[in-house]
């Protein structure tokens, strides 16, 4: 099973966070595409990091599966990553903005946590529905293709996406976890790993530099409240 337990030494915690801050710079520095600011941040932040520079073989060899941590309640989870993502953000001299409601700057470092447990549809996810208005242009009556008394507008069923998301979609440069998705209802679990793997579900993207990372919560027994989906379970990264 690839999962992080996080009831760990000091140790280990230190090397989880040092992966998740590892996972974010190379899947950023992957999706930059043709911005080379941000590439030369992050070339210049690994090097301080790992103490070598980032070089094509590591690129190559790098697993983009999300890290999946699991854990009892209160083991620090959730903090882990925030702490990664933040560190993040230092190291690249950015703005470190949290679940924002505006569309960011050019220097925001966007962080969202998405509450997942007992989530039992997809909907949210995909888009809200929401009805919007499609217009005809003026040159179909000046061609006389449509009768004059045809209507110009025409509502129409849509999806709208997420406010968190769309921030993340027009961020140079983000992170989001999905909070103890393990518990979350199956259909649901495999949707946040579609938005983990290729950054998109339905209608909702949250873009390629974005780093997805997912937490499940395990009962005092030492199981889930809802059996996580094979999906999910065998597509994570091992840590």
């Amino acid at each position: 099973m690839a999962l992080y337990e996080t009831n760990y030494p000091e140790s280990s915690a230190k090397e989880a966070k040092k992966q998740a801050i590892k996972s974010i710079l190379i899947n950023s520095y992957l999706s930059a595409d043709n911005d080379l600011a941000l590439k030369g941040r992050i070339e210049a932040s690994y090097k301080d990091l790992m103490g070598f520079d980032l070089d094509q073989e590591e690129l190559k060899n790098f697993n983009r599966s999300p890290m999946f941590l699991s854990g009892n309640d209160g083991h620090g989870k959730t903090s882990l990553i925030k702490d990664a993502a933040r560190s993040v953000a230092e190291l690249l001299d950015m703005n470190f903005v949290e679940n924002p409601k505006e569309l960011p700057g050019t220097n925001d470092f966007v962080f969202v946590l998405y509450e997942t447990s007992g989530v039992l549809s997809t909907t949210e996810l995909g888009g809200i529905p929401a009805i919007d208005t499609l217009k005809r242009p003026d040159d179909w009556k000046e061609k006389g293709l449509v009768d004059d008394n045809a209507k110009d507008e025409y509502e129409v069923l849509s999806k709208k996406a997420l406010k968190q998301f769309e921030a993340l979609n027009q961020s140079r440069i983000g992170v989001i976890i999905f909070d103890d998705a393990s518990n979350a209802n199956k259909n649901v679990q495999n949707a946040l790993l579609s938005l983990c793997e290729e950054k998109k579900f339905q209608s909702s993207s949250i873009g390629q530099h974005t780093t997805g990372f997912l937490t499940g919560n395990i009962g005092s027994d030492g199981t889930y409240v809802i059996d996580p989906s094979s999906a999910l379970l065998n597509r994570v990264e091992s840590v």
